[in-house]
This record gives structure tokens, sequence and C-alpha cells, in this order.
């Protein structure tokens, strides 16, 4: 495998990333950045990155630059072009450039290996660079260039190589234990390679001397927004990126507002903007939740346009009457009004605003947020009297587009960066119709109603103590071959026996004077059910622990479902079929080939003299060595046999001359590897791989889960009517056979078919899982089914789904689910070897307050 892919697979690239550092190797193949002119790189360049208009370098080196979205991902591009020049080329000497202080600080925590977002992740063979910057690169020692092989990193923000006439300006003075000034020892190096972060910001004149006077042999440029688009080699725009690396920016709008009063219109989009917040808020806890990730707590941005007006908003926002004063001390500001330690103080907040433990929730600003400042957790931005074209603008979203868990959740409300503006309606909604990048949503009062996130706790709460000690003890309530009743009793008295001889060990280490709090380890402290007392322990009651335990138990067992603790992941494995090996391509004829020459004033090109061809040294090797690169199924380290064999028969069948075999295989050597790459596509055998891993002890639905309701009525009776769009606003009571008191609904169907579930005498017991907290997994993802209910003979998993998933055909996802919900219940029945496990994909249609359960899972659709 080539490089580029190599680096891709050990760092996690994303596409856009792949492209960029492929395209930088395709144009250095064969060039020397040390004597190439910039003539022959652009030219190069210019052929190799299929640009619409020639690359031109306003720079005295060749400067390549990377034209990536915000959010997509130039720090780890940078981190890799690092490693492609270190490794392909021996250079070792790497000049990062920044644009201010806090990208420059942002850049240097990147690059020590501990820090989380570390600039060389994943390259084990990469030692680790000498840092070098503002603060100690006076100790650079020039001499250590010959002496050691890892790579020196010089980092510095823009203003430090600025050439002054300031004797103080020490970057580019004489220092005696240097002997010389810094810069001129970098103008020596002879391999210095500059990158440029924020690179439209280095296009002054002042700023391009201060950079070539550094006489880098290669420069490497990131930005979103390119000055020039002269040296562009690779582009991936904002447009491209949305809804794929990054959120998709909506526009938030009020239809149908008749008032036209500013000031009611800002107390309106403050309102609206914070009640979305509080919704994004509550569906994050319960995504995080749901996926075991550490809890994201977003926060909103208001731009202002002044210093005053933001003073005024903040006293608005944190007054009594504005959500009851809820946001009273969360609130930061943060402009040039701001001096001294209120703004150091603001400033620090701002940097740490990322974290859940941060209680800044609004920030508002007035042009103070640049390039640098980089969160993940900005999910709503409400731009105060602006304009709409400073709506409409990247400059708007550019701080709030990250993902917070680094890739797309397929949720609208997690995948959605906010911008509320409910000015000028009509004339926003045409203007958005030129703009690619973004989506329009109309929200009324329904979306705008206020929203609480409320705890939802299991019944039974006082039963987690016991399962502990059930666990410890390796004790189900579960088993084929006793009844309910007898496995009770069982458990109950293995549990008081613990109690009686924990309790024992107690009383004799108190009878014999040795405090539970001496040096000697007390482990039974909590060990029983009845532990209040830690000094003097009356005697116990053995029935009395044994009628509490039975008591638990039987209304635990009541209502819970035995669901065997089993992972399973199904993922497709991709083998190549033996195939008879074919030329479906040429013929393949020598050609003469010839030198042709541009006029780019005139346009007009003329022949030359006719050049040798040039020829592989091994047709074989080079072309099992291509297809290796060019198949991702192919690997060197157990496929080079394999590729070896396809490229010997590939030759022995092309009916070539052998004295001209090593010219033709060069000269067609793209139709020949794409031929070939074509037949093993066609010849890939895929099948589902599954993964199993069970778990001794059965599995335990969580105590507790986050849902956001409505604020006011957000609890229903289940047989209650509620308008479909509304549902998920809800949480819904009065059910008897489930273990958690309040559940929660996608749709109405599903809310029908738990009242379903609750009349229906053949249902024993049911539960709702909380997301993610069943085991079962397809490619990766968790799937959690929609019901699991107990009947008498058979447990189900059950998936209620609506008709757009059902027809025309069964969405692949849909079935994909379905696929490995069905081996897990496969993998359970023979594993608990007590009743049988089915899934059922249940239409939504079939669902009806007039059927059973028997009726509706005869409707049930095969897969």
């Amino acid at each position: 495998m080539n490089l580029p892919y190599l680096i891709k697979q050990y760092m996690s690239l994303r596409e856009p990333q792949e492209k960029a550092l492929e395209l930088l190797d395709t144009i250095s193949n064969g060039l020397d950045y040390k004597t190439a002119t910039l003539e022959t790189v652009e030219a190069r360049a210019s052929e190799k990155s299929k640009a619409t208009t020639p690359i031109k370098f306003d720079t005295d080196f060749p400067s390549f630059c990377f034209a990536l979205a915000t959010g997509v991902g130039k720090t780890r591009l940078m981190g890799a072009s690092i490693y492609y020049l270190w490794k392909t080329r021996g250079y070792k000497n790497f000049f990062i450039l920044s644009p201010n202080i806090t990208i420059y600080d942002k850049l240097r925590a990147e690059l020590h290996a501990s820090h989380p977002k570390y600039m060389f992740v994943g390259l084990s063979d990469f030692p680790q660079p000498s840092i070098w910057d503002g603060d100690n690169y006076l100790r650079f020692n020039p001499d250590q260039l010959t002496i050691y092989d890892e790579a020196n990193i010089f980092i510095f923000n823009i203003s430090k190589i600025f050439k002054r006439g300031d004797a103080d300006f020490r970057f580019h003075r004489f220092h005696e234990q240097l002997g010389d000034s810094f810069s001129a020892i970098l103008r020596e190096m002879g391999d210095l390679v500059i990158l440029m972060d924020e690179s439209h910001r280095y296009r002054a004149p002042a700023s391009l001397k201060a950079i070539n006077h550094l006489k880098p042999v290669l420069g490497l440029e990131y930005t979103a927004t390119p000055k020039t688009k002269d040296n562009v080699i690779y582009s991936f725009t904002l447009a491209e990126s949305i809804g794929r690396f990054i959120k998709t920016p909506t526009v938030v709008t009020r239809s149908n507002l008749t008032t036209s009063d500013a000031e009611e219109i800002e107390t309106l989009k403050l309102m609206d903007g914070m009640t979305l917040h509080e919704i994004k808020k509550g569906r994050l806890l319960e995504y995080c939740a749901a996926n075991n990730l550490p809890p994201v707590k977003p926060f909103v941005l208001i731009s202002t346009k002044d210093t005053t007006h933001a003073s005024e908003v903040r006293k608005r926002i944190e007054s009594d009457s504005f959500f009851e004063g809820q946001y009273k001390g969360k609130v930061i500001e943060v402009h040039s009004g701001k001096t001294g330690v209120e703004s150091d103080e603001n400033i620090k907040q701002l940097l740490s605003v990322e974290s859940y433990r941060s209680s800044v929730e609004i920030v508002i600003h007035v042009n103070m947020l640049k390039e640098g400042w980089d969160v993940k957790n900005l999910y709503t931005i409400i731009p105060l009297r602006a304009s709409i074209s400073e709506i409409l603008t990247e400059q708007t979203i550019g701080r709030g587009l990250r993902l917070p868990f680094g890739t797309i959740t397929d949720d609208v409300d997690l995948d959605s960066l906010e911008i509320i503006s409910h000015d000028n309606y009509a004339k926003l909604i045409d203007a958005s119709k030129n703009s690619p990048l973004f989506k329009i949503r109309q929200i009324d009062e329904s979306d705008t109603t206020p929203r609480k996130t409320v705890k939802v706790q299991r019944k039974f709460i006082d039963t987690e103590k016991v399962l502990d000690k059930m666990q410890e003890l390796d004790l189900s309530l579960f088993a084929s071959h006793y009844t309910q009743q007898e496995k009770i009793d069982e458990v109950v008295e293995q549990l008081v026996n613990r109690d009686i001889k924990a309790f024992e060990e107690k009383k004799e280490k108190l009878e014999s004077n040795i405090h539970p709090d001496s040096k000697e380890k007390d482990n039974s402290a909590q060990l029983t059910l009845f532990d209040d007392e830690k000094e003097a322990l009356p005697e116990i009651n053995p029935e009395e622990i044994k009628r509490k335990y039975k008591e638990i138990l039987v209304n635990y067992a009541k209502l819970t479902i035995d669901v065997p603790h089993i992972f399973l992941d199904i993922y497709p494995k991709r083998d190549i079929a033996t195939f008879e090996v074919q030329v479906q391509t040429g013929p393949f004829e020598l050609v003469s080939q010839r030198i042709i020459e541009h006029d780019l004033a005139s346009g007009l090109e003329r022949q030359s003299q006719e050049v040798d061809l040039l020829e592989v040294e091994n047709p074989v090797v080079f072309i099992a060595g291509r297809l290796i690169d060019e198949v991702e199924e192919l690997a060197a380290e157990n496929d080079k046999e394999v590729a070896l064999d396809l490229a010997k028969k590939y030759i022995e069948r092309m009916n070539v001359d052998e004295k001209d075999i090593k010219k033709i295989v060069h000269l067609y050597r793209k139709a020949i590897i794409n031929d070939l790459r074509n037949q093993i596509e066609a010849n890939i055998h895929e099948e589902n791989e599954v993964e199993v891993s069970i778990r001794k002890n059965p599995l335990r639905f969580p105590k507790e889960y986050s849902k956001t309701v409505y604020l006011e009525k957000g609890v229903l009776h289940y047989n209650d009517n509620v308008e479909a769009s509304r549902i998920k606003s809800y949480l819904f009571e009065g059910f008897e056979k489930t273990i958690y008191p309040l559940i929660p609904f996608d749709s109405v169907p599903e809310k029908e078919f738990s009242a379903i579930l609750e009349k229906d005498n053949a249902v024993i017991k049911w539960i709702r899982p909380p997301e993610g907290k069943i085991p079962i997994y397809h490619r990766g993802h968790s799937y959690t089914p929609d019901f699991i209910a107990e009947t008498e003979n058979k447990k189900y998993l059950i998936e209620i789904k609506g008709m757009r998933d059902l027809q025309p055909t069964i969405k692949e996802d849909v079935k994909e689910k379905a696929r490995v919900a069905i081996k897990w219940a496969e993998v359970a029945t023979k594993e608990l070897k007590d009743k049988p496990w089915e899934y059922k994909l249940i239409p939504e249609t079939a669902v009806t307050n007039t059927s059973d359960l028997k009726f509706i899972l005869g409707h049930g659709i095969n897969i």
C-alpha cells in the first residue's frame, strides 16, 4: 500500500484530508524541491492538481494551498504532511506559522503527545519532535541538526518574524549562544518547510517579505478562505462538508410574525433561542447517556452591535424576569470594552466553555471571536440587529460548525447549528435560496413551548444493593428448571446466609476490640441489608431479613424480563474469489512520444523532437505493487503472492512481444491496473461475520435515564390522545406491567402498541429499553428495538416501523438491524435454554387498538 493510504489508516484521516495528502504525494513524486525551479513545480502542480487555471506562486519558493472548510481538520492534515515529508524526503525542519496568539497557544499544546488532539496521533514510528517556540528558541543548538534523527518543529506567531528596527526584536538579532541570528540559522538549514495556518492572513507585503526571508524549500498553506486561488491545489468547500463532517447551519425563523418592532423581535429571538437551547441541552444529555459518552453541555453565542448593546442584552438575560433568573451568573461578555482583570477572566472562561464543568451557557460578543477559537459545543447563534447579508455568511457560523462527537449522529437536533433570525422573514427566505450553505426551519408556538429535562427512575430502586450482592454471589432470579418462586426462595436463602456470616464476623471483631476503622480493613461494612449501626450491633432476625429480601425480589421479578447480557455485532467481511484473469482492454501497441511546447501568450502549440519511451524494471512486480496500492482488499503483508500471480497471468495473456513488455506496461499502466482492478472488484465476495460475547450475569437496565419534555403538562396518561408531531416531547404514565413508571415514544403507533401490551392478558411483562442499553450492534452502531415483551411461552424483540421505511421496498438499514436482532435472538435462545426469543418487525399499520399481541405479531415482516 502507498504511504498516503497508510497514513490515512494510522491517523484515521477523513476523505478530504486523505485526498489532499495524495495530491501532495502525486505532485512531489520525482520532484526535488531543493533544486527544482518555481516554473517546474508550477507546471507539475498545474498538471497533477487538475486546476482550472495554472498554478502560480506569489512567494519566492513553491507553496501549495489546501483550502479546507472549517471543521474538516486542517491541523491533522498539517501533521500528516510533516510526517510524509519526513518519511519520504528526510526533511527534519518544519516551521509552523500562526496568525494570532490563540492559534499559537493551541498549536503548541497539540504538538505534545499527551494532548488529546496530538498532531501526530497514530504515527508510532515518528519520534517525538523537538519543539522550539518564542519562549525557548534561544536555547536551540544548531549542531544537533546533524546528530539526531528526530524532526525539529519551530512554531511562531507571525508578529515574531517581522523584521523591525527595534533592538529588542531578538528573532533577527545576533546571539552569541547561537553564533548567529535565529532567522539566519533557519535560512541555512536547506530543508526548511514552512506551514502556514490560516494562510490568508499572511498576504500583506510585509508578511510575505518576512516569510521569503527564511528561504524555505517548500510552503504548505491551510485555510478555509484563501486570499488568492492561484496556488490552491486542493479545495474542499463548506458546502461539501455540511452534513458529512460538520453541522448543518439552519436559519430558524418564525412564520406569520406580525410585529415589526425591533425591541420586541429581539426579545422574541432571545426567548426562542434559549428555548431551543434547552431542547438541545436535554437531547445531548439523553444521547450521551444512551451511548456511554462523556456529557456535552451546549452554549449559545449572541452577537451584538456594540458594547453598550452587549451590556444591555446581558442585563436582560440575567434578570429575574428572563426565564426566572435561570441564566444569572452563566453569561460572559467578550469585547474590546472589557479591560484588565475582568477581560482576562472572561477570556479564560471563553477558552474553557467547551468543558462540561464550565458554568457558562451564553457568550455575548462584539466582533471579538477570531480564528483559533475552536469549540464543538456551540449549537445556537442569535445575531441581534444583523442584516440579512451579515446572517448568511460563513463568518456568522464559522465558530459553531464542529461536531462534538467527531461524526454525524443522524439526529437532526445534534447535527445542526441553529441561527435564530426572525427579522425580514420573506427577504431572508429569498436570500437563502441563493446560498448552498443554509437550511431554513420555520417554527411556531409548538416549537418554542418551554421544556425541562427530567430523570426517570426505575421502579424498585431499592433493589440495586441487593442486585449487587447477587452479582457477587453469581446468583440469578431466573432459571428454566425452577419455578419463579422456587428460584427466589433459593436466592433469598443464600443472601440471608451471607448477611448472617458478615454479621458474625463483624460482631467477632468488635468483641475482640478491633474497631472497623482500624488499620485492619473491615470488609463487612455495608454488606448486610440492615447496616445502619456501626458500633453496637443488635442481634439480627433472619426471618425478618428473609421477609424483606423476598418482598423486594418478588416485586422486582414481577416486572423484570430476563435478558441475557450478549454483545453481538455483525460486520461485512470481504474476500477475493478465485477467477480467470482476462485482458479486457487494448490493443497494446508501442507509439512514439514527442515533447509538445505551449505558448501561453498566443495559445499555440508545436511538437518538438521524439523522446525515448520509459520502461518499468520488472513488469510483474510493478503491476502487483500498483494493485496492492489501488485495491483496498489487498494488503502487502498478506496478499503479495496473490497480487504477483494476478499480474503474471495478465502479462501472459497480453499477447505482446517480450522485448516490448517493459515499455508497454509503463505506457499503458493506468489501463492495465484499471482493467485488473475492475475484475478483482467484480469477484469480491462479501459475507457477514458475527462477533458474539456473552457475559455471565443478566442485563441490568439503568436505574434512571433523562428525557426532555414540555415544562407544563409534560406527563400524560398513555390513553390520552396526542398530536403525532408533539409526541416526542411527552412522557406517559399509568403502566403496570413494565419496570419504568414513565415511558417516552417516538410515534403514535408505538404509544398505541404499549397500550395493547398493557391490556392483553397474554403479555406477562414488557419494557421499552432506554436508547443504547441493549448490546446489539450493526457495523459498530448500537441498535435498540422499540420493545421487549414476554408471554407464557416466548420472549420478543419488537420493532414498530413507519411505512416510509418499508415501502416500496424495505430500507437496507432496516434490514441490517433486523438481521442482527434475529441473530441475537438465536444466540439468546441457545444460551438461556429458557423461553425462546424471536424478533418481529411490525408495520405501523398493523397496530390498532382493537387487536391483541398475537394478531399484530402475525403481521410481522419476514427478513
